[in-house]
């Protein structure tokens, strides 16, 4: 009973204080429950929920979601007034989770808090991305790619048998993503030209699961004790990996254009935008913020514009007496002997009301992103205290009947009558205010033209439904209905309309948490749908969910007792089983100090026999540096991280071991099975001080006393260890060592730490490999020699063969790369196709290869030039290969062969043995004699 009166006892405080929080001059608030607030009152779809809130408790309403007070806006004039007289007082957004892992920890424009930063990002997306001049350089992007989305519809409509259905949806969206990217990085990733379907692949992946992942709710955001409940943190991890996966994808486009410096020739992206304002700044331009830039314009410049023209297409599918007039504007305004252009939409006032009034109807944001007061405010006259989160109903506010005559009519006339414009002070498609999407004008000019193309390019006609038949869905998005448009059985029509009427009815009132309208009707039988009503339907959808629902329970009661008891005693007995971890780990550290104490008697013992050893090696042994390599790690952190090594001066071949160390003492370690445990004392150890972060692999040189090392600053160094006795610590300079950085710009790159290393057999080249997923060749000068860009991960392991011509590279993104050395120097001079999926290639290694795509190694090598291979030529059939050379000939092969079929040596000089080499194969006894 203690539990029970100490609960309600809270209950009551907290209702208390909910309601003086309230005060005297707070707006209009529903009935809330405990804990809850008004969360139960929210059903999907969101805005619909909303403004029936609003029909009846009027347009400004207090509301409580868990923990967080709201403002709800359901008037023009309240919104205008949040964003004009209040707009720095709402320019805050709240801190959700999705903002935290998606957002750069709250960085980015969309998740950023008003202030200097965000301001800065501001001015960079009006001035340097969305300006006019800059839409303007991106024109015939956008035009090329409208023309390829109109090609693509006449493909996908024909069929063998004469035509068939064309998915809109899918090929918007792949317009929307293939603009962006060719002006943020200059690729395409859907349609023809992809030139890396690998990439593309990628990138199609992690916008799929960003549009999924950023539209998911995630209750912990209101109720902050569901976090701690959630100990799976489901969510948050699929997060987590999603951010990961975007952040290593924009990271590569970063990399790439910064190796590229621009290109000559080739058009200036956004990325090159963004790089050239890192020049200029680099401590504030960090990649972290360029990254958060091209993620935001990725994910706000594309669904949302291809949901826009999908509305608009059904719309007009839907009025032909509207799709006819925007058609006749075109025919008068551009013609028919001209596609429509950009130039052309301001001369387009109807293609423009079109536009507006789908925006009016199906905006793709209903409710606006979220603000947040960061003061006290006044809005409507009702009092809104700090921290509330504003959400504006745009849904509402675009169908308020008092503005709109006729609000839910399809009517683009409208916004051309007389007097009209100031109707557009409650449009609010693109947010008002500070905060408002600066990609209006982008997304204006591609819904645009891509529209008046479609209108101009087609013929539309909905007669006899000739065309898909639509079922109206959420405003978000357009589900097609089962009924092939092309063939209407008789008394479909009447199940059409019933079907339709059905599933908006049941869209807005069926209570369940997950609506799934196509799932409901699948529990209907046809004659039910034409001759039951709204309620009798709704009462036998909620009785087969009833009676599914029990089946599943008693199938999975077995099932669902074990996951209750799994996940009571993971709550319950953790700490118990923390507590065990700990008494067993304290009684495994027991025992090996009583094993450490037995084996100090032997230790002493054999101390005297390892010093006569020592002395022996010294005399008669190598007294080289030591080679192999074993890292230690201490569990507590220093200001500097240290190579530690020992001398084999002191210890002969009992200690054949350099320790990586991050502790400041001397220490013990660990030796190999054929020697003894030994201590080692501060005198017999040098600390090379330099590197910045842990240091993840060292490998000494074969070739003399040279030590590299790798680092998680970003750096390998090359060090020239001196001759003399071991001790204390050593602050080496150049030219004794070398810095082999792996970075431009700023120091301490997460993604550059050097994570592996090894040395050629000659002690000549030091090949290291990196978390970029790169391997770097160095000169023992610490010269950079080559980069070896082809893994997509970290990699953690790198070997040369004994000769030292090929290296084995081993990454996390599951593949192992051998590497041929003799490349490095021998670059290739000349290509040419054989076919669509085979190749020749030459090089300054007097070798020819011919590759084929797919295959892992060359299917034939030609050799037999003595000098380096200029220039190679297929002929048109693909069985002859042309070459020539710095020797001074030219040479016929054939893939039958191995050894040239023909050799010219009557010329003198390489330029103009190709040209007779051609001659030679027009001739048709020639190609007939081969």
């Amino acid at each position: 009973m203690d539990i029970i009166h100490c609960a309600a006892i809270f209950l009551a405080i907290l209702l208390f204080f909910i309601r003086l929080g309230r005060g005297k001059n707070s707006p209009p608030c529903p009935p809330s429950l405990p804990i809850l607030g008004h969360l139960h009152l929210l059903k999907k779809p969101l805005h619909r929920s909303l403004t029936a809130l609003s029909a009846r408790y009027g347009p400004i309403i207090s509301l409580r979601f868990g923990s967080r007070p709201v403002l709800l806006i359901s008037s023009p004039d309240a919104a205008e007034e949040c964003f004009s007289k209040n707009d720095v007082i709402f320019a805050n957004r709240p801190r959700f989770l999705a903002g935290k892992h998606l957002g750069y920890n709250y960085t980015t424009i969309v998740w950023a808090s008003y202030g200097h930063h965000w301001r800065n990002l501001r001015r960079i997306a009006t001035v340097e991305i969305f300006s006019t001049a800059r839409l303007h350089s991106f024109s015939g992007i956008r035009r090329e790619e409208v023309m390829l989305l109109v090609r693509r519809l006449v493909s996908d409509s024909k069929d063998e048998d004469g035509y068939r259905k064309v998915q809109l949806k899918k090929r918007f969206f792949e317009l929307t993503l293939n603009v962006m990217m060719r002006m943020i990085a200059g690729k395409r990733y859907y349609g023809e030209d992809v030139e890396d379907s690998e990439e593309a692949r990628r990138f199609q992946e992690i916008a799929e699961e960003t549009f999924v992942l950023s539209a998911a709710t995630n209750l912990g955001d209101f109720l902050p004790i569901l976090r701690f409940l959630d100990h799976r943190g489901v969510l948050e991890r699929k997060l987590k990996r999603l951010q990961e996966k975007r952040d290593a994808f924009v990271q590569g486009l970063i990399d790439e254009h910064r190796r590229d410096g621009g290109g000559e020739g080739r058009r200036k992206t956004i990325v090159d935008v963004l790089l050239s304002l890192q020049q200029g700044d680099p401590e504030y331009y960090t990649d972290e913020i360029i990254k958060g830039v091209i993620v935001v314009l990725l994910a706000a410049g594309t669904d949302t514009t291809a949901v826009t023209m999908e509305w608009a297409m059904s719309v007009l599918l839907n009025h032909p007496e509207v799709l006819k007039k925007a058609r006749e504007e075109l025919d008068l305004q551009v013609g028919e002997d001209r596609l429509v252009d950009e130039s052309d939409l301001p001369k387009l006032p109807f293609l423009h009301a079109i536009i507006n009034e789908t925006l009016r109807l199906y905006p793709p944001a209903p409710i606006l992103p979220a603000h947040e007061s960061s003061e006290d405010c006044i809005v409507g006259g009702y009092r809104v205290p700090r921290g509330t989160v504003l959400l504006v109903n745009a849904w509402a506010i675009q169908r308020e009947p008092k503005l709109w005559p006729e609000p839910t009519s399809f009517r683009p006339e409208r916004l051309l009558e007389a007097g009209r414009e100031k109707e557009l002070h409650g449009m609010l498609p693109f947010g008002w205010g500070r905060r408002g999407c600066p990609g209006e004008g982008l997304a204006m000019r591609v819904v645009g033209l891509a529209l008046g193309s479609l209108v101009q390019c087609f013929e539309w006609d909905c007669s006899g439904f000739t065309h898909s038949s639509f079922a109206l869905g959420y405003e978000a998005g357009i589900s097609k209905c089962d009924i092939d448009g092309n063939t209407v059985p008789p008394g479909a029509l009447v199940t059409i309309v019933q079907k339709g009427l059905q599933y908006i009815e049941l869209e807005a009132n069926l209570e369940t948490s997950e609506l799934d309208v196509d799932d409901d009707f699948s529990l209907l039988q046809p004659l039910d749908l034409i001759t039951k009503d709204v309620n009798e339907l709704q009462q036998i959808i909620r009785e087969k969910k009833k009676e599914k629902l029990l089946k599943e329970c008693d199938k999975d009661k077995d099932k669902d007792k074990e996951y209750i008891q799994e996940h009571e005693r993971q709550l319950g007995g953790e700490w118990e089983r923390e507590r065990q971890d700990r008494d067993k780990e304290q009684e495994r550290d027991k025992e090996k100090m009583e094993r450490d104490k037995e084996q100090e008697r032997e230790k002493e013992k054999q101390h005297a026999e390892r010093k006569d050893k020592a002395r022996l090696d010294e005399n008669g042994g190598s007294g080289g540096r030591l080679f192999k390599c074993v890292s230690f790690f201490q569990a507590y952190a220093i200001p500097l991280v240290m190579i530690t090594f020992l001398s084999s001066k002191e210890f002969g071949c009992v200690l054949d071991y350099v320790v990586i160390s991050v502790g400041p003492e001397p220490m013990d370690i660990t030796p190999s099975s054929q020697s003894v445990p030994c201590e080692i004392s501060s005198s017999d150890v040098t600390i090379l001080e330099g590197h910045g972060s842990e240091v993840f692999a060292c490998a000494w040189s074969p070739a003399g006393s040279l030590l590299a090392s790798g680092s998680g600053d970003s750096t390998a160094r090359i060090w020239t260890i001196p001759d003399g006795p071991c001790g204390s610590s050593m602050q080496i300079s150049p030219p004794n060592v070398h810095v082999l950085k792996h970075f431009k710009g700023r120091t301490n790159e997460k993604s550059k730490d050097v994570t592996t290393l090894d040395w050629n057999g000659e002690g000549t080249q030091l090949a290291t490999g990196s978390y970029d997923g790169q391997a770097r060749i160095w000169s023992r000068e610490g010269e950079l020699k080559n980069t070896l860009i082809k893994h997509k991960g970290p990699i953690f392991s790198l070997k040369w063969n004994k000769k030292g011509d090929f290296l084995l590279s081993g990454s996390v993104d599951k593949t192992a790369i051998v590497w041929d050395t003799k490349t490095w120097e021998s670059p290739t001079l000349d290509v040419d196709w054989r076919n669509n999926n085979s190749f020749a290639t030459c090089s300054t290694d007097n070798m020819i290869y011919v590759c084929k795509i797919g295959e892992n190694r060359p299917i034939k090598g030609f050799s037999g030039h003595q000098g380096e291979v200029n220039a190679i030529k297929w002929d048109p059939t693909g069985s002859l290969l042309a070459s020539c050379s710095d020797d001074g000939t030219a040479k016929i092969w054939t893939l039958k062969q191995d050894k040239y079929l023909y050799d010219f040596k009557e010329h003198s000089k390489v330029l103009d043995l190709l040209l007779d080499i051609m001659q030679q194969l027009l001739l048709d006894d020639f190609v007939t004699d081969s």
